[in-house]
């Protein structure tokens, strides 16, 4: 509860009135105009509604373009501002609730694909109740009559 009224402070002390709370990221990436043109920027952070971007790219306003987010996916956005602290952009559709979290998580890094070149350990197959009975029932009655023919030999 504490940590909201403080991030909130910090929303109405920044003049920011756009009300969402915003993840830092700061995770490079490439974005992909329309026209075909492959920028490399920095996510610098993100909301379900839109993130913000820094790139040495002069990027104009209106400008529409896709954007893969790790974790998240390709999703289509727009530059809606631009001033010292970079661009930002505002997504086509919200993305989907958990997507700012799922972004925050770990690697991106793919692991390698030689998953089925190890084949799975043996399983174990059970004995069936009768045979086990019958184990159990052996190892009960063999020493007592064991016992039994020792005595009568004795």
């Amino acid at each position: 509860m504490m940590l909201m009224g403080t991030a909130a402070r910090h929303l109405a002390d920044s003049g920011d009135r756009r009300g969402a709370l915003r993840g830092e990221l700061g995770r490079p990436g490439t974005i992909r105009l329309d026209d075909g043109t492959v920028i490399e920027t920095v996510l610098v952070d993100l909301t379900r509604d839109g993130c913000r971007l820094h790139t040495a790219a002069a990027i104009a306003r209106g400008t529409t373009f896709s954007i893969g987010i790790a974790h998240v996916g390709l999703t289509r956005a727009r530059v809606v501002w631009h001033g010292p602290e970079g661009y930002g952009c505002e997504f086509d559709a919200p993305l989907p609730a958990g997507a700012v979290t799922a972004a925050f998580g770990g690697s991106n890094i793919e692991p390698f694909p030689n998953a089925g070149q190890f084949a799975p350990p043996p399983v174990a197959r059970k004995w069936s109740p009768r045979a086990r009975l019958l184990l159990l029932l052996a190892g009960v009655a063999g020493p007592w009559a064991a016992l039994a023919l020792f005595w009568f030999l004795v």
